[in-house]
């Protein structure tokens, strides 16, 4: 037994024995993979640079600046970014998720006592009991299946990122620098989605890093068209508040994302718009919904002028980029045979699959089977990579949680669209630029959910990550300040461009 002197000493020897672990771990490393610690280390000495002015200029803390970073990564270059790693000892390092991870621990130790408010919400309790269930099912599952099941079931685990969207929203200076992150984001975005029908030719180019297999990091567009509607309506309702261009800039920079549209060929979001336009009269915001209707025009007609009289041949995700095209792809919602895109017969086949699957045995209804296996058989890609999902997020959850899960699911989604609604009834008592970010992060989540009905995109980390913390932001908005402050306040925000 330690005497008493001892024991208290022991803490004050911690950080030095601590040191001491560090120092003969970081030797080894320099002597057995002396390039890679180099180069990880110059990189290192780089990033922590960039992060210092980046806090400085903003007034970010470090955990904000690995948020950003992150999301960048995960929005911008999607499926590349998602796949880059360090391996360290054989041991693959997922980059985005070091971020994160890294971005949890610091904001868990400077923001604890905020931390214990916000884990008492609904909506995160909610996400809690998915988040326990999956672990449930992984202590069977990773011995079985190791690395592939903790992959599966990523689509619940990143829910704890909701955390740091909560807790980003506290501060309203915090929320100005999300806007105006958003808004460079969203233009970096587009820029780089004009690089489409060169993408063959950048991913040849690009360096690969992987975790199951090695894939260029650069020249994947995976779920690109989601963020250039969003980003054509974030310029339309809230680039006023971050930049002092004229509006008719903004405008033009709207109907380019709108533009992008052609080139990335999604009907899910074809079918977003006419949602968006339904959102809007039923809200009564009718100056919102011209706004689109006029950016959507000059869209169209950039569409024509480009590819019909300048004669300018660009190749879509789909098939050309042209009105013509365009026409016949949106006739394809209705069944329509001879059209372009996957057809609903082919869908239908992937659901019906899961869904016997589900009803297999009465421990996959109720709990699910669980994670680690693919969900369909024998569907590859035209890369020869296994078709593990069935492009429906929401039958993936029945069939990796059960009706249990589904139930949390459902509950979820129940408490966030109630949260909205509440808010959404009163937007005429708030402030202006929360009334309009508010409406905005209610039709990202409406796209969102639009796009998880037809693609397996929160079953990757490059759509869960950035969906989980809006969502947080969007909950924190209410938390911290609308309800807080009280709804009632009838001052209108100014924007940047007078």
């Amino acid at each position: 037994m330690l005497a008493r002197s001892n024991y208290r000493a022991f803490p004050d020897a911690a950080p030095a024995l601590a040191a001491l672990v560090v120092a003969v771990v970081l030797g080894f490393l320099v002597y057995a993979y002396p390039l890679a610690v180099f180069a990880f280390s110059a990189s290192l000495a780089l990033f922590a640079l960039a992060a210092w002015l980046i806090m400085r200029r903003l007034h970010l803390e470090l955990w904000q600046v690995l948020v950003l970073t992150a999301l960048t990564g995960y929005i911008v270059f999607n499926y590349g970014f998602a796949n880059l790693t360090v391996h360290a000892g054989g041991m693959p390092i997922i980059v985005g998720h070091a971020l994160m991870f890294g971005a949890l621990a610091l904001a868990v130790v400077t923001q604890g006592s905020a931390l214990i408010k916000v884990i008492r919400e609904p909506t995160v309790l909610a996400l809690f009991a998915l988040f326990l269930l999956s672990l449930l099912h992984l202590v069977l599952d990773i011995p079985q299946y190791g690395f592939y099941a903790v992959r599966d079931s990523s689509l619940f685990l990143e829910g704890v990122f909701l955390l740091l969207g909560l807790l980003w929203a506290r501060e309203e200076r915090s929320v100005d620098t999300l806007l105006k992150w958003l808004f460079a984001l969203f233009l970096v975005n587009f820029l780089y989605s004009l690089s489409f029908p060169w993408g063959e030719l950048l991913r040849s180019w690009s360096p690969q890093s992987g975790i199951f297999r090695a894939v260029p990091i650069f020249g994947f567009y995976s779920h690109t068209y989601l963020y250039l509607l969003s980003g054509a309506l974030f310029c339309l309702w809230l680039g006023r508040y971050v930049v002092r261009w004229p509006r008719w800039t903004l405008l033009l920079l709207a109907a380019a994302q709108l533009f992008g549209l052609a080139i990335h060929q999604a009907r899910s979001m074809y079918v977003g718009i006419v949602i968006v336009l339904i959102v809007l009269l039923l809200l009564g915001e009718l100056r919102k919904w011209a706004k689109i209707t006029v950016t959507l025009s000059l869209g169209l007609v950039a569409l024509l002028l480009v590819t019909s009289f300048a004669g300018i041949e660009l190749q879509g995700r789909v098939g050309p980029a042209s009105f013509s095209f365009l026409q016949e792809h949106i006739r394809s919602l209705s069944g329509a045979p001879g059209t372009p895109g996957m057809t609903i017969y082919g869908r239908m086949q992937w659901y019906s699959e899961v869904w016997e699957r589900a009803r297999a045995s009465t421990t996959n209804l109720l709990v699910g089977e669980g994670f680690g296996e693919p969900l369909l058989e024998h569907t590859v890609t035209k890369q020869g990579v296994a078709v593990r999902q069935p492009h429906n997020t929401h039958l993936s959850v029945l069939a990796r949680l059960g009706l249990v899960g589904v139930a949390f699911w459902m509950l979820f989604h129940f408490l966030l669209v109630r949260r909205f609604v509440h808010v959404l009834r009163r937007r005429k008592q708030l402030d202006k630029k929360y009334s309009d970010l508010m409406l905005w992060l209610f039709i990202f989540y409406i796209l969102f959910m639009l796009v998880t009905s037809v693609q397996p995109y929160l079953e990757f980390s490059y759509g869960a990550i950035p969906f989980y913390f809006l969502m947080g932001f969007a909950l924190g908005i209410m938390r911290w300040q609308l309800e807080d402050k009280g709804l009632e306040s009838n001052q209108r925000a100014r924007p940047v461009y007078s």
